[in-house]
């Protein structure tokens, strides 16, 4: 990411609005589950304006319900 907007939504939504130095426009949606799981969705736009790219992946991360002793 280069140039990224980021904005945080309720209930662990993030967005992003990137664009690359090649001009590559990419919107992504985020969202992180009670559960610990972080789902994401990209697509990237050329310089044309037309979709080039839809992607998406799945992280699973632990949440502490507590911080660990320290």
């Amino acid at each position: 990411m280069q140039d990224v907007t980021m904005l945080w939504l309720p209930g662990g939504v993030t967005c992003y609005v990137d664009i690359s130095k090649d001009g590559i426009l990419c919107i992504g949606v985020g969202w992180y589950s009670d559960e610990g799981i972080n789902l994401v969705m990209e697509r990237d736009y050329g310089v044309d304006g037309k979709l080039r790219e839809v992607w998406w992946k799945s992280e699973v991360k632990r949440r502490w319900a507590n911080p660990p002793p320290v």
